[in-house]
């Protein structure tokens, strides 16, 4: 082969591995998504690599594996923001939209149209090389010339996969860190009781995600973090850290911001074990049950059978636990007024303690919460009816439903029973601040000392007549 034929085969096989790259990009091609998040009143996508959006484009996109059925369920307008980041034209506000994971999609032909490199569509791309692979071929042997062609084809498409390969973006990483330091113990247990974490276990774990988790909501954690590290398993989250028995059952909302849910966790655990409070254990939904088999956690229908109810009735439950805010959110979801059913049911018996009232800043029947925390959430109590329960899933909900209708005194029970808690829950503040009051009033007289007149600006030594300006001030 002469020096020419060895130019032109090289030249002809680069040409064919770049058509065939920007062929697969156009028809095919998804950019890995690093983070999706709300930043002021807009929502911005970070992808993991140079999207190549062309300026003044508004192309429309869909969205793929991000956890969120709601964003994949629709298509969205986006514009540039930068080579990385994209805004997502978005007129609805408080949607559950923030991922870290998954893939952002322009469907055939807008990537043709609407990306490419130095501000040059894909379609121009496409149409030079292919140009250049047909002058290329004329000078070349038929079989030199397919042979090539079939080794640059070779090259863009595994050009193509290794840039969609996953465990890119920088949750990725994290997570793989994490199952590389953390002693796991991926030790399988029956649903119920035995499946419980930590307090320590799931603070240790919020902070190893926290740069991640922000102000986000347990949909964040369970869906881009919970999920993926117990995937290959298909374990719950406890059983892949070690599952220990419970002592306390949680009920929280899971739209509620994490950071809130950990610190009235580690508030409540405080409370009770001050020094160890490390080693409270407690029964959360989303660690404790398997999230690879949600049905048969549920019951499959059957609520006596849920995971829930196994946790609720066991004798090493000490209280229900309620995250709660001032919005009151876990008493419009239907599965945590499920739980608020059982635990009508179980008060008085044994050493359950029945239905604690917990915020980041303490528990409201110790007094411990302030105040107007307290106030917060009985004006949104006492609007409240627990008929209006919401669910993710119909059935659930019109199950449940039936179920607090049955009990004695249905709905109108339920509603008493929350209202005579948040009543305690402020008898107790109320107590808390009168006693902090009167040790305030009591030191500070204690401490006060008798002080002779203070001298004014206006003295004058005894026996000087006042001058004719000082008798025209006294007027």
């Amino acid at each position: 082969m002469e020096l020419g034929e060895v130019a032109l085969a090289a030249a002809l096989w680069i040409s064919s591995a770049l058509l065939s790259l920007f062929l697969l990009n156009g028809m095919f091609g998804g950019l890995p998504i690093s983070d999706l998040s709300a930043q002021g009143q807009s929502f911005v996508v970070t992808t993991s690599r140079a999207h190549m959006l062309l300026k003044r484009a508004e192309p429309i996109v869909t969205f793929s594996q991000t956890g969120i059925p709601h964003l994949e369920a629709s298509s969205w307008r986006v514009r540039r923001l930068s080579h990385y980041q994209l805004t997502l034209c978005c007129d609805q506000e408080n949607l559950p939209l923030e991922t870290s994971m998954g893939f952002l999609r322009l469907r055939f032909p807008r990537a043709f149209i609407f990306t490419g490199p130095w501000h040059c569509p894909v379609v121009c791309w496409c149409l030079l090389f292919l140009a250049a692979v047909i002058a290329i071929v004329s000078h070349l042997t038929w079989a030199l010339a397919c042979a090539v062609c079939g080794v640059g084809v070779c090259t863009g498409s595994l050009w193509f996969a290794f840039q969609r390969r996953p465990g890119k973006t920088p949750l990725a990483k994290r997570r793989r860190q994490f199952l590389k330091e953390w002693s796991l113990a991926r030790k399988t247990c029956s649903r119920g009781p035995d499946r419980s974490v930590t307090a320590g276990t799931l603070h240790d774990f919020l902070q190893f995600f926290a740069i991640f988790i922000k102000d986000r909501s347990m949909y964040y954690v369970c869906s881009n973090i919970v999920k993926p590290l117990t995937k290959s398993d298909q374990l719950s989250f406890v059983e892949l850290v070690g599952p220990v028995k419970m002592e306390w059952f949680v009920s929280h909302y899971w739209g509620m911001a994490v950071r809130h849910f950990n610190e009235a966790i580690q508030k409540h655990s405080q409370s009770y074990q001050q020094e160890e409070w490390r080693n409270s254990a407690y029964w959360i939904c989303t660690f404790s049950n398997n999230q690879w088999r949600v049905r048969d956690e549920l019951g499959n229908g059957r609520w006596q059978d849920s995971s829930f109810n196994l946790a609720l009735k066991s004798a090493d439950c000490r209280g229900t636990t309620m995250i709660i805010d001032s919005m009151a959110l876990p008493l419009r979801r239907i599965w945590c007024l499920f739980e608020v059913y059982q635990t009508i049911r179980l008060s008085g018996s044994g050493q359950f303690q029945g239905l604690l009232l917990c915020t980041s800043t303490g528990i409201l029947q110790e007094g411990k919460a302030g105040a107007d925390v307290s106030v917060a959430v009985a004006k949104t109590v006492a609007e409240l009816d627990t008929r209006s329960a919401e669910a993710t899933d119909e059935e659930d909900r019109i199950m449940i439903h039936s179920l607090i209708e049955k009990m004695p005194g249905g709905f109108d029970a339920m509603n008493s029973f929350v209202r005579d808690t948040i009543c305690k829950a402020l008898e107790a503040s109320h107590v808390q601040y009168e006693n902090a009051y009167q040790d305030l009033l009591g030191h500070l007289t204690s401490v006060r000392q008798p002080t002779s007149a203070l001298p004014t600006l206006l003295t004058r030594p005894s026996g000087r007549q006042p001058d004719a300006f000082e008798e025209t001030k006294s007027f």
